[in-house]
């Protein structure tokens, strides 16, 4: 039978550094405390006893002293209390990914959002994060999609998780959330190096015959890990070697070995061994090797001399031997220290240096960028390696160009070569999830986002939106009228809102139409608060119909009237105006409820009037231009925009029916001026008058002669020449009714 052991076991780096910093504070003889159990692993909280390390349950316990606050961390409430104790000191080892959820709740709450968390709500971790958020807000505690589903979710609802959680059951929970809360925000705060663990612990479970999990059942991480293979494969959780069920063990040809977070690394090198005694073969990341090179024997010796007494005669409760560093066999031991993660005192400290771990969130500095990698100082035994193929990087951009000397930037561990002690880091991975998060903000809080256009096709066009995320942005969502071409905006920057959002599928739909019906909709609103009735102000004319023409003046449309294009007439506004002119015009009536603005055109103009009534006089006989027509009589133009009006009765000097019968329109005839009226912007004139001053002769003889007559016309006066000729006709000749001045008598 085989083992083969998971490549990511056993503390993390806050653990890690919490026990270190536990020991080394009290090698120097103060009296240290924590707050609550430091590590949740019996055996690691015995040894820390042993050397003066000891737990208590509550605030009040701690007098004096260093008070250590473990990696859980605490409400800011007992953080205040315990800082105001003089004797008190306090050093707060809380992990840097339970603050930043605490910071996330406390602004979540002041926001108004309904908290919802997944995790166990007697978890100190989670009690922390619950008094960050304070007392005034909704907070509620799910383990499952199922306790999800039993809960009244508002619309604004946000959702968290406790770091250690299972990454499979919180897939469930976000998917279930989702659905209740189409809205809501989702964020992913699980521990990267739980996430590790986990992801790990699956696939090693899906390649062997059974699991073997060390750690803690008091371990939130470790039974994550142990419930995430009991899925898969069956599964044995023990605290230390000792507890190792042969039997189950001998059933199986191949065994995966994983720990939680809170298992230290000599006990999970004395589980090894065990099962090493048992003649298994050892596998290490699917390399078979043997015992001997990957369980040191001075890892699991102990005051006993040999691992089968230290496993069944000593058990760790009962002896934690610092003798484990020492070297056996010719071991170098700084290696051991290394390996193991015990020291003289039990650890091996790094002074003042971090300890980085794979699946880390670490920030560094910039201390050059070569062509093909950037390096970092990470306050390591080294200088972290940043690859160019772990930065996105734009067309044509170096590493030169997106790093400087002393930039600081955040990396995500990716590896770490035990050997030279080499950290490789990722800069695209944190950066891409902290991308897709911002873009999750940008579609909740509908905030405009702006990217390059990379790509036109028939459809739309796709964006870069940084980080190695696209985006698409339909063509009927590019602009509110329809655009035929998207060419124009290659490689141009467009600002857009995020309106659908999915990144397992890797897809985001974007909107400029959006962007601008918002930006129209501003400025409309503005520009309706600041017109004033009177004021002149720039437009630009959208569209022309048979009565006017809508003018664009800053986000609205106002009418300019057909009557106030020109002050001479207009047939049709397509006369005078074009679509997309720019132009000035007055404002004459607003009605903001009704989004209604009237316009003027030609009150921007000089008026005509007031120079014609200046140069017009009463009785002058001047030219026109017949320019319309009407039962009532003729209007004639005599001066640009200025027209009078002939009444029917002053066309002639006989009865006419309509003016049609004498006039025309366009004709140029003289009138005359019978009256001005400026205040009403109106002129009288008479053709009739004019024809009465052109021939004064003729009327004088046609006056005298009625004079003469006593002004009386007779029936021969009209039909004299008549008669004569009627006279000289054959007797038997007819008169015409019409001209004999008799009615016609039909009954004879």
């Amino acid at each position: 039978m085989r083992i083969r052991l998971a490549e990511h076991a056993g503390f993390c780096s806050g653990v890690k550094k919490a026990v270190e910093t536990a020991l080394q504070e009290s090698s120097r003889g103060d009296r240290v405390l924590t707050l609550g159990p430091l590590v949740h692993n019996e055996a690691v909280a015995l040894h820390l006893a042993r050397h003066n390390v000891i737990a208590v349950e509550n605030p009040e316990q701690a007098a004096e002293g260093i008070l250590l606050i473990r990696t859980h961390g605490v409400s800011p409430a007992i953080m205040d209390e315990l800082r105001c104790r003089e004797q008190l000191t306090v050093i707060d080892l809380t992990c840097p990914k339970v603050r930043r959820i605490q910071k996330l709740a406390r602004r979540l709450a002041k926001n108004g959002l309904q908290i919802i968390i997944y995790g166990d709500a007697r978890h100190p971790e989670v009690k922390g994060v619950i008094g960050w958020a304070g007392e005034k807000a909704e907070i509620d505690v799910v383990a499952s999609a199922e306790d999800l589903k039993q809960l009244t979710i508002k619309a604004s609802a946000a959702l968290i998780a406790q770091t250690t959680g299972q990454s499979m059951v919180y897939a469930e929970i976000k998917a279930a959330f989702l659905q209740l809360c189409p809205g809501g925000k989702v964020y992913d705060t699980l521990c990267p190096e739980t996430g590790i663990r986990q992801r790990e612990a699956v696939q090693l479970a899906k390649e062997v015959e059974a699991m073997v999990v060390v750690g803690s059942a008091n371990s939130a991480n470790t039974r994550a890990l142990a419930e995430a293979c009991q899925r898969l494969r069956p599964t044995l959780m023990v605290a230390g070697a000792g507890e190792l069920d042969l039997d189950f063990l001998r059933r199986y040809r191949l065994i995966g070995v994983t720990a939680g977070a809170s298992t230290p690394h000599w006990m999970i090198k004395e589980v090894v061994a065990r099962m090493e005694n048992e003649k298994l073969e050892v596998e290490v990341n699917g390399e078979e090797v043997s015992p001997e090179e990957t369980i040191p024997e001075e890892t699991v010796a102990g005051e006993a001399g040999s691992a089968e007494e230290v496993s069944e005669e000593t058990a760790p409760e009962e002896e934690m031997p610092t003798e484990v560093v020492e070297a056996v066999q010719g071991e170098d031991t700084d290696e051991v220290k290394e390996e193991t993660g015990f020291g003289e005192e039990g650890f091996d400290f790094a002074g003042d240096l971090n300890v980085v771990q794979v699946g880390e969130q670490i920030t560094g500095k910039v201390v050059r960028a070569a062509a093909d990698e950037v390096y970092l100082d990470i306050n390591y035994k080294t200088e972290a390696l940043l690859p160019a193929k772990e930065v996105y990087l734009q067309e044509g951009e170096t590493l030169a160009d997106r790093f400087e000397p002393g930039q600081e930037i955040e990396v995500t561990v990716i590896d770490i070569e035990d050997r030279d002690s080499k950290v490789v880091v990722s800069h695209k991975r944190l950066a891409r999830d902290r991308r897709w998060q911002e873009l999750h903000q940008a579609l909740e809080e509908q905030t405009t986002e702006e990217g390059k256009v990379k790509q036109v096709v028939n459809a739309g066009m796709v964006l870069d939106l940084g980080e190695g995320i696209d985006g698409f942005m339909p063509g009927s969502l590019v602009d509110l009228r329809y655009i035929p071409d998207f060419k124009p905006f290659l490689d141009e920057k467009v600002k857009f809102k995020v309106i659908e959002l999915n990144r397992e599928k890797d897809k985001v739909i974007l909107s400029r139409k959006k962007v601008i019906e918002e930006e129209n909709l501003r400025k409309k609103e503005e520009t309706l608060r600041s017109l004033e009735i009177g004021a002149t102000i720039p437009g630009v004319v959208r569209r022309l119909i048979d009565f006017g023409a809508f003018v664009d003046i800053g986000g609205i449309d106002g009418l300019v009237h057909i009557s106030e294009i020109s002050w001479e007439r207009v047939d049709h506004p397509q006369d005078v105006l074009k679509v997309g002119q720019e132009i000035e015009v007055k404002v004459l009536d607003v009605i903001p409820e009704r989004e209604r603005i009237s316009l003027s055109l030609r009150r921007t103009q000089p008026d005509p009037w007031t120079k014609a009534m200046q140069e017009l006089k009463n009785g002058e006989i001047v030219k026109g231009k017949i320019t319309r027509l009407v039962n009532f009589g003729a209007f004639v133009e005599l001066r640009p925009g200025v027209e009078g009006l002939v009444h029917i009765s002053q066309i002639a000097d006989y009865h006419v029916k309509h003016p049609s019968e004498v006039l025309q329109e366009g004709e140029e005839v003289d009138v005359k001026i019978l009256e001005l009226k400026p205040e009403a912007k109106r002129i009288s004139l008479s053709i009739k008058e004019v024809r009465k001053n052109a021939y004064p002769e003729e009327e004088s003889e046609e006056e005298e002669k009625d004079a003469g007559s006593g002004g009386t016309v007779t029936l021969g006066d009209v039909f004299g020449d008549l008669f004569e000729n009627a006279g000289s006709k054959d007797a038997d000749s007819e008169v015409p009714e019409e001209a004999s001045g008799e009615p016609e008598n039909k009954e004879g």
